[in-house]
């Protein structure tokens, strides 16, 4: 496969722009004119729903799926909020039990505001560039319209050029991007387009201890809730590993699993042995459920690198592109289904839960998240930190937070965005109402190797499911690391 005239849909595939004229590079794109000045150019295969009500307009791009009523779709969604709210932190809170991929731009009469699902999932890049604002999915389609440049910074060329930063899969940290003009919107923040810049919405207020048993009752439901959403909606795939995340959302699709296409990809590097091969393998006999081990071993022709680096900053060619090119070739359709945002909730930072330390330094996450030690890493973290400490908000963890924000705002984000190009993908654990479920229990119920509070989960929705042990080996190859990040369930 070449480039040619018929794969020009694959150019910033699901991507948007917002700003003062259209982004229309091709047929594949379509637009929207909204108030102040504002024009939303949306890819062909980027779900949108967009809704007027008096001076105020709302437009859902992306899935959104209510975990406390599967029947919803995005435009009852839509209309919903619309409905229910008057102002922007209704709008917010009407979200609360959205899980999904999606970003919300939000106007009244004299405002225009952007958020996005509680992971930053969806991502949201902006600028604001001789005089004019513009938003969108990725710096690079920005650029079309405005004029910015790499960053000649030494600190941040010191930062990327480490060698830890590709040893990491590149990792980024902070709102900041390799150029000099763009930003991008982290996670628990909103957008104010006239002042152009971003402000933190959550947490907020108090968080309330909450009994395990009523947790684990309500967590199970919301899950197993988003799940047949999912495959009410669209044709699915789930990958399964050895791990807890996959092993949860395999219990939660007990009702559905007949319509979910369950696999693993050895992406020509797991051998049959592998411990996330072999063991969902023999749990899906168990089961009775089908299960397919698929093996993407081609590498990605010039041409498919190419176009990444016009949809993507910075692209990754790592084992797992593989699969993102494999999915391409095959035109699959399915919405990839995954654990990702569940190690929020799972101690990632410290497996123990028993130093909970608030008190920590920039240096000292820095460390914890596998960053380069490097000033500007360093000075990206205490700017987030000060921030951060500037809302108080008791029994959010500092760890558990910097794992959301950092980790899943950059880390957690860009395989979707590079993946877009070929398929979509949703995170049932990217819900705020699930993340702040689990969160409020006492972090020893959530701590490794047990995960108590997840194993009582699986056994409410499918007790069958701990048939097998769970991560029956540590993951100490490069290999056994390079499957669970690709399948965004990180060994814990």
């Amino acid at each position: 496969m070449t480039m040619s005239k018929t794969s020009e849909i694959l150019l910033h595939r699901r991507q948007f722009l917002l700003g003062p004229a259209k982004h229309q590079p091709n047929q594949f794109w379509s637009h929207q004119e909204l108030q102040q000045g504002l024009i939303l150019s949306l890819h062909l295969d980027l779900v949108r729903t967009i809704r007027v009500s008096g001076s105020r307009t709302l437009a859902l791009l992306g899935h959104a799926i209510d975990a406390r009523d599967p029947g919803l779709v995005e435009t009852d969604i839509a209309d919903l909020i619309l409905r229910s709210t008057s102002d922007l932190s209704g709008v917010i809170e009407a979200t609360k039990p959205l899980a999904g991929r999606w970003l919300i731009v939000y106007q009244d009469r004299s405002a225009s505001y952007l958020f996005s699902d509680p992971c930053g999932l969806r991502q949201v890049y902006y600028c604001y560039v001789d005089g004019e604002f513009w938003a969108g999915s990725q710096p690079e389609i920005i650029r079309e319209h405005a004029a910015f440049e790499c960053s000649d910074d030494a600190l941040l060329l010191e930062f990327v050029n480490h060698p830890q930063f590709s040893a990491s899969e590149s990792v980024w940290i902070g709102d900041g991007t390799i150029y000099t003009a763009c930003r991008r919107l982290m996670p628990n923040h909103y957008l104010d387009v006239q002042a152009c810049s971003q402000l933190r919405f959550y947490p907020c207020g108090e968080l309330q201890a909450g009994h395990p048993a009523s947790v684990i009752e309500s967590t199970a439901e919301l899950l197993e809730n988003i799940l047949l959403a999912i495959t009410q909606r669209y044709p699915a795939k789930l990958a399964l590993t050895a791990g807890w995340g996959s092993r949860v959302l395999l219990a939660a699709s007990r009702s559905c699993h007949e319509q979910i296409e369950y696999f693993v990809d050895r992406m020509g590097l797991l051998g049959l042995n592998h411990p996330d091969v072999r063991v969902p393998l023999k749990l899906s006999k168990k089961l009775d459920i089908d299960f397919r081990i698929e093996n993407s071993a081609a590498d990605l022709p010039g041409w498919f690198q190419n176009l990444q680096s016009k949809n993507i900053s910075m692209p990754r060619t790592l084992p797992k592109s593989r699969v993102i090119y494999s999915n391409l070739l095959a035109g699959r359709t399915a919405v990839n289904i995954n654990g990702n945002a569940s190690e929020i909730c799972r101690n990632y930072f410290e497996k123990s839960g028993t130093n909970r330390e608030k008190t920590l330094q920039a240096k000292d996450l820095v460390g914890l998240g596998g960053y380069p030690a490097t000033e500007f890493a360093v000075a990206e973290t205490d700017k987030w930190l000060q921030q951060l400490r500037l809302r108080p908000s008791e029994g959010f963890d500092l760890l558990d937070l910097f794992y959301w924000e950092q980790t899943m705002g950059n880390w957690g984000a860009q395989f979707p965005a590079e993946q877009d190009i070929a398929i979509d993908e949703i995170s049932p654990f990217n819900c705020r109402l699930i993340i702040e479920n689990l969160l409020c229990t006492d972090s020893k119920l959530r701590t490794s190797p047990d995960y108590k509070i997840y194993a009582e989960i699986i056994r409410v929705l499918w007790p069958e499911v701990l048939a097998l042990p769970i991560n029956p080996a540590p993951a100490t190859s490069r290999i056994a690391n390079s499957v669970h990040r690709l399948l965004h369930i990180p060994h814990s």
